[in-house]
């Protein structure tokens, strides 16, 4: 698999479920995108590094954490939240 993407019934891509992966010529991965934007786009990229023996030996971690879900701001009224935080 090289991707993995939700869409809401008009087409749009669903903000934080888009993802996508990398594979060398012997499939091991080299690179994940994962989350993303409403439009599909500003993925956070982790790239993946191996040894002659084939082995994992280093991988990135984007400096975000991202939050989703559902609250209520007045009873009785759903919202849906997106909060983001850059550089952590």
């Amino acid at each position: 698999m090289t991707a993995g993407r939700k869409f809401w019934g008009d087409g749009t891509p669903v903000a934080g479920q888009q993802f996508g992966y990398a594979f060398d010529d012997i499939g091991n991965r080299t690179q994940t995108e994962t989350s993303g934007d409403a439009n599909g786009r500003n993925q956070r990229v982790a790239n993946y590094y191996a040894n002659t023996l084939n082995q994992l030996t280093n991988r990135d971690v984007p400096g975000y954490v991202e939050v989703q879900g559902l609250g209520e701001l007045v009873p009785g009224i759903r919202t849906t939240c997106e909060v983001r935080l850059f550089g952590v």
